[in-house]
């Protein structure tokens, strides 16, 4: 087979579960199959396998909007493609190839691009460019059983939709236990927020705030912030909550960087309102860190029996849970115990599986 894979994600300027995905999938891909040809589309240099399966296919960028609409659809039907692979479905409305793979990360716009509502058109473009892509493609990967109930609720009223697949998402195996990291006695919670409210911040802060003075002065908050401008907005927040003398703000945290701090962390605090899939529920497991998250969706059904689960838009539930972790015996190491048996079921070999056995099902259809 030749299989086209829209590389745009991998321009993503910061870390995020998108660009994680599309890394962890076409890495996994080089590793489990040397036979099928491969194409990276992209709008600039991306790194990509060093194998004679794998090339990259650069279009061209000077009109942005056209990078995808346009010039996307021409240089790949240049290279008579078997199978195209959107790895989100935001391509192009031009692009009719009878084998089109989409993946849906996740099903609710409002929740992971609040910042889309605000701007019309914008909300108007992205809407309109996701309907054509799934209108057009053959099959959906989708990143949990969560996300994939969901998808097939909103396409069941459609006379002909495509086939939706479930391709469980993994994590990238440098996340792991350092013992130097483990070894130094450092106290803290650790957070991660962004642009993006439903990662459910706010929540944390008030939590953060509802603990005794004495786990406050032992224990600080660190949070990680994909962005300058939501870390201001945090900051400010915490200055609100007159808390901000024991939290740290990160920015620009490295992947090397983020290894360490899940590892230091006495628990990892992710009560996030709405995900797919929820890959640094498993980072933060297999570097033996304690996770407390949301009791319901995709994060539920990553974390399974592996972590604490609470109301998130309570904060009361998030303060008691970060304070068993602190004073309940054993149970943070119980929660760690189950923390490694539980990412021994994800990786993205087995993701890259998954999405070969998808491709060979359609190439074999008579589509």
């Amino acid at each position: 087979m030749k299989i086209g894979i829209d590389g745009v994600p991998l321009t993503i300027p910061f870390p995020c579960g998108t660009k994680n995905y599309a890394q962890g999938l076409i890495s996994a891909l080089a590793k489990i199959d040397k036979k099928n040809e491969y194409l990276i589309f992209a709008s600039q240099k991306v790194s990509i396998p060093k194998q004679k399966n794998f090339r990259f296919v650069q279009i061209p960028s000077f009109i942005p909007i056209l990078k995808r609409q346009i010039f996307l659809p021409f240089f790949a039907k240049k290279e008579s493609l078997d199978i195209f692979h959107y790895l989100e479905p935001f391509g192009s409305v031009i692009f009719k190839h009878p084998k089109i793979v989409t993946t849906i990360h996740d099903n609710n716009l409002n929740y992971t691009y609040p910042w889309v509502s605000k701007f019309l058109l914008k909300r108007l473009y992205c809407e309109f460019t996701k309907g054509a892509v799934i209108n057009n493609s053959a099959a959906l990967l989708v990143d949990s059983r969560t996300i994939q109930k969901e998808v097939k609720e909103h396409l069941k009223n459609r006379e002909i939709y495509p086939m939706v697949y479930a391709a469980l998402l993994g994590y990238n195996h440098h996340f792991r236990v350092i013992k130097k990291y483990k070894n130094r006695k450092s106290k803290f919670f650790l957070g991660m927020g962004d642009f993006a409210p439903r990662k459910n911040l706010v929540s944390v802060l008030k939590g953060y705030k509802l603990l005794p003075e004495e786990i406050k002065y032992s224990h600080k908050l660190k949070i990680i912030s994909s962005t300058k401008e939501s870390a201001l907005r945090f900051r400010s927040l915490a200055e609100k909550y007159a808390i901000s003398n024991n939290i740290d703000f990160l920015e620009n945290v490295t992947q090397e960087r983020l290894i360490k701090l899940y590892n230091e962390a006495s628990c990892f605090l992710y009560p996030s309102l709405y995900e797919g899939f929820g890959i640094p529920i498993l980072e933060a497991m297999a570097c033996g860190c304690p996770v407390i998250t949301s009791n319901y969706g995709a994060m539920k059904e990553t974390a399974d029996k592996a972590a604490l689960f609470v109301d998130p838009l309570s904060s009361n539930d998030i303060a008691t849970s970060m304070i068993r972790i602190i004073e309940v015996a054993g149970l943070r190491k119980n929660l760690i115990k189950r923390g490694f048996k539980r990412v021994k079921s994800f990786s993205w070999q087995n993701t890259a599986r998954e999405t070969v056995k998808v491709y060979k099902k359609l190439y074999n259809s008579n589509a």
